[in-house]
């Protein structure tokens, strides 16, 4: 029966794209046709008995030999999505990716400002984080340098 066996979570502007290019490359591993599937952090896919095909349905099942994931970063903040994948797998790996978290704020600043959501510099955006997660709860968005 195929199974995915392993998962690379972690933060964002951590390197996860990079690797999951290389990964895709390896002619031992079958990735996901996509990087980010989502699947253990959407909540519609557990309101009921769970249909893993919605998720099998993202890889190429015919390399069930290979070892077979998945990158979504946000899995490891995600509430409950750990134990949704003990719950899938519970010999699943994963692999956890981090990154200096300054110099992470720094570059998912950038993605912001590159995006036109952000219109403060980086110096002034830092001097008022306080202020601007006390607007942005209850979303996490604003938790992946802590």
């Amino acid at each position: 029966m195929f199974k995915v066996n392993f998962l690379v979570v972690g933060v964002q502007k951590s390197g996860t794209t990079a690797l999951y290019n290389h990964l895709s490359s390896h002619p031992d591993v079958n990735m996901g046709k996509r990087k980010e599937i989502h699947f253990f952090d959407n909540d519609s896919y557990f309101s009921e008995k769970v249909d893993y095909s919605k998720y099998h349905q993202f890889f190429n099942q015919k390399n069930s030999n290979k070892l077979n994931g998945e990158i979504t970063p946000i899995y490891s903040y995600w509430d409950n999505s750990i134990k949704r994948i003990y719950e899938y797998n519970k010999n699943m790996k994963i692999i956890f990716i981090l990154r200096n978290p300054i110099q992470r704020a720094f570059s998912h600043w950038n993605m912001e400002s590159n995006r036109d959501q952000e219109s403060l510099d980086f110096y002034e955006a830092l001097i008022r984080e306080e202020e601007r997660c006390r607007v942005a709860l209850p979303s996490k968005h604003r938790v992946y340098s802590y």
